[in-house]
């Protein structure tokens, strides 16, 4: 299905994702729809599954569903995903020639839509993100997909220098960070909101396990009888996966089981990120592994100090002791005391607010990365 829309007129992108559900990938191919809308026409490809409702979708210039299927550990994934990938290649391929696109945009390496419609005989611009770590697929489907990617596609782009690392050495691999995209901030806004009488500490990641949220549960609970004065708030959602949910209910009955339970919220995903952040005190993210990490970068853009574990992408974006601290992954001791850092020094936790929001604006600039687009989709420069 298509949402109606009229002719396409600039230059196309089609952006295939697989998110059956609001993630930190259709976040960023929403964002970079927002920063060339001017310029180009994005067209973006979910699944027909996908739960994204379409005021998520006002941003592309038409958003086209197909049945993309993942591929997972199980018998009925293997007998259907094969025959998905072909039909709604071959469908793709049709809808781009129909548009008169030459640019396709692989939002992951793990979708192989890409390769299929190439080997369908797209003549186009191919170029394949690496957004997750490819070792969470195992060696065997790393593999292959990282070299069936490498082959077909003109660029292979790593989110990060974290991800960077960990793909072959080629000269089609670019590395181009992920622009910040919030409106409507300046380095003053810490100031007003460090004087609330309540502290937020916010965290923003869906209820999925290896995001972390248990330990940031369980260093909250070492400072809370020390500090009236401070709450913990989660948003985030669950996908609708039954795994994810039962994640959230273990996570709220460790939340239950404590004597500071009512400062402790749960909440679901917000779309209007500057209404969490504007009045936090400050952002946590404990991931175990993190290939990026757009709530870093959107938190230290709104001016919060960031506590982030060192866990692949937060090294890049939060710089310790001057825009945040970083702590290691799983040491509970270790994120109380930053936790306690900051709420202990309002004016360290506000210069470190500060010092964020000036590094991301310099280093994740929309114009850098509409630089990075315009290269590796071959257009060269722009005014």
């Amino acid at each position: 299905m298509e949402r109606s829309v009229e002719k396409l007129h600039n230059p196309v992108i089609y952006i295939m994702d697989g998110s059956i559900d609001i993630t930190g990938a259709f976040i960023c191919a929403r964002n970079e729809a927002k920063i060339l809308r001017n310029e180009v026409d994005v067209v973006m490809v979910l699944p027909e599954t996908t739960k994204i409702s379409d005021e998520h979708l006002v941003d592309f210039k038409k958003v086209v569903r197909l049945p993309i299927v993942n591929i997972r550990k199980s018998l009925l994934s293997l007998i259907t995903y094969f025959p998905a990938l072909v039909i709604a290649s071959w469908r793709l391929k049709k809808m781009m020639k129909y548009d008169g696109c030459d640019n396709l945009q692989i939002n992951d390496f793990y979708l192989m839509h890409g390769v299929v419609v190439c080997m369908f005989g797209f003549k186009g611009r191919l170029v394949t993100w690496v957004r997750i770590d490819p070792r969470r697929f195992g060696s065997l489907f790393s593999r292959l997909w990282l070299g069936l990617g490498y082959r077909y596609s003109n660029h292979v782009v790593a989110v990060s220098r974290f991800i960077q690392e960990l793909l072959p050495q080629s000269p089609k691999t670019r590395l181009v960070y992920d622009p910040v995209y919030i409106r409507g901030t300046d380095e003053t806004a810490y100031s007003e909101r460090a004087r609330h009488s309540v502290r937020r500490l916010v965290y923003i990641g869906n209820y999925i396990e290896g995001k972390g949220q248990q330990y940031a549960i369980a260093a909250f609970l070492q400072v809370a009888m020390k500090y009236s004065d401070v709450q913990l708030h989660f948003y985030g959602g669950d996908m609708g996966l039954e795994k994810n949910l039962a994640f959230r209910k273990r996570l709220e009955m460790q939340a239950a089981s404590s004597p500071y339970c009512d400062r402790i919220l749960f909440h679901d995903y917000v779309n209007d990120i500057e209404s969490v952040l504007g009045g936090a005190f400050a952002a946590l993210n404990f991931s175990e592994s993190e290939s990026f990490s757009l709530s870093c970068l959107e938190a230290s853009h709104h001016g919060l100090p960031v506590i982030a574990t060192r866990s692949g992408g937060p090294q890049e974006i939060v710089e310790d002791q001057r825009t945040g601290l970083l702590v290691n992954t799983g040491d509970v001791g270790a994120m109380r005391d930053a936790i306690e850092v900051l709420l202990k020094d309002k004016e360290i936790a506000k210069e470190m607010g500060r010092n964020g929001a000036r590094h991301v604006a310099r280093k994740f600039s929309e114009d850098a990365f509409r630089k990075n687009i315009h290269s590796i989709f071959g257009w060269g420069n722009f005014s």
